[in-house]
């Protein structure tokens, strides 16, 4: 949530690094699980509407993936 491309993102958006997460999973069509325990930021990481990512930033996103998988990947599965 501190990597200053997640920070520049979030500032051009105008919205926090989770909402800039959550909205990037649906652009690549996944199904994002956010949690938190404080209503309000349940509340405010489902105010995506909105905005659009642009492809290029997308793809910029998509570079800041270190293939850290702590668990079965979703990506790979059949």
């Amino acid at each position: 949530m501190k990597h200053p491309k997640i920070v520049e993102m979030s500032k051009k958006y105008n919205v926090t690094p989770a909402q800039l997460f959550v909205r990037w999973s649906l652009q690549k069509e996944y199904v994002p699980m956010p949690k938190s325990t404080s209503k309000l930021r349940i509340v405010e990481n489902s105010n995506i509407e909105g905005f659009e990512i642009a492809e290029g930033d997308v793809k910029t996103l998509d570079g800041l993936d270190e293939k850290l998988v702590t668990d079965w990947d979703p990506t790979d599965a059949d």
